[in-house]
């Protein structure tokens, strides 16, 4: 899965949590997961992060 297609799924995933007990093991996995990743993985994902942010920022400003 490449980081557009992760960064989604975190998205979806962390959207269906109910409770904080849920969040906490979320955090802690979407963690290792992270640590387990290259640097350029890592950039890779942050450059997702943040063209996501731009969208969404975008979308506010319509409102």
């Amino acid at each position: 899965m490449n980081e557009n297609g992760m960064l989604k799924k975190m998205k979806e995933d962390f959207r269906k949590l109910k409770t904080e007990g849920e969040r906490e093991k979320f955090i802690k996995e979407t963690g290792s997961k992270l640590d387990g990743m290259t640097g350029e993985e890592i950039e890779r994902l942050t450059d997702a992060v943040e063209a996501d942010l731009k969208e969404i920022n975008t979308k506010a400003r319509r409102f």
